[in-house]
């Protein structure tokens, strides 16, 4: 066995160990697939959320600029920096605090907007755990569609108590 033959065998077997690096980097770097199920409710989840998002700045916008509003925000503003109960809160501001969903009849005024928009943002939750849920039923994951119900049912009830 001559050198170069000795160089031509060490050669091939640097290729060949390099190819089978590659193949491992290759299989080690491959990205997990999403389920479809959870890529639903993010999507669902993230416009939403900017959404609401868009809402609440229009209202806050609305709130200072305007006197467009349900209650002065300077009085609700010192009142939360002093420390206030939030009874306290709505008392100075505005009266008695108001029960449930109070911005829905507001809706045209800065403060009602900023709240319909932060109400919109959490509520977005639910649709995309019912779209979420949905598809998981159609995989016939029933268990976790279980468990995506039961949160969607408990989001729900949550808002309404």
């Amino acid at each position: 066995m001559t050198m170069r033959d000795v160089e031509r065998k060490l050669e091939e077997k640097i290729e060949h160990e390099i190819e089978h690096v590659e193949e491992v980097l290759e299989h080690e770097l491959e990205r997990p697939t999403v389920p479809k199920a959870a890529v639903l409710y993010g999507d669902i989840v993230y416009w939403g959320t900017i959404l609401g998002s868009f809402v609440t700045v229009l209202g806050s916008i609305l709130a200072f600029v305007t006197e467009l509003n349900y209650l002065e925000p300077e009085l609700v503003l010192s009142a939360i920096w002093e420390g206030r109960s939030v009874d306290e809160v709505w008392q100075q501001a505005g009266g008695e605090r108001p029960d449930g969903h109070w911005y829905i009849r507001h809706l045209t005024r800065g403060d009602g907007l900023t709240m319909a928009g932060i109400a919109l943002g959490v509520f977005v939750v639910v649709p995309g755990m019912l779209a979420s849920t949905w598809h998981l039923l159609r995989e016939r994951q029933r268990l976790f569609a279980g468990f995506g119900l039961t949160a969607a049912g408990i989001t729900i009830a949550a808002m309404f108590a």
